[in-house]
């Protein structure tokens, strides 16, 4: 199931947003086509006997404690002080960089 040509591992570096040496792309279509015959054995498994789950833990869900989420109040000098660690604060918020385009 692995990448045929190099123009094909071009096209999936594209998708993804990298940028390959001819050289690295050549390792890189090595690399992503492992992972794809890898995910065609796993594909092959048969699961069809299986339920599916919603939660990983919730197969031990009696044995499992968690915690109640609870908003703590916290004074205005030390919300300050969390603010000083972040890179940029704006309307005292962290304001964070995009992730999707």
């Amino acid at each position: 199931m692995g990448l045929s040509d190099l123009g094909e591992s071009q096209h999936v570096a594209e998708l993804a947003k990298l940028k390959f040496s001819e050289e690295d792309l050549l390792n890189f279509s090595k690399q992503i086509s492992a992972v794809l015959d890898y995910a065609k054995k796993i594909e092959a498994i048969p699961t069809d006997h299986i339920a599916p789950m919603t939660h990983p833990e919730s197969l031990h869900l009696e044995q499992t404690q968690l915690r109640e989420d609870i908003s703590e109040n916290i004074t205005l000098e030390t919300r300050s002080h969390i603010l000083t660690h972040a890179p940029e604060v704006q309307a005292d918020l962290f304001l964070v960089p995009k992730v999707i385009d």
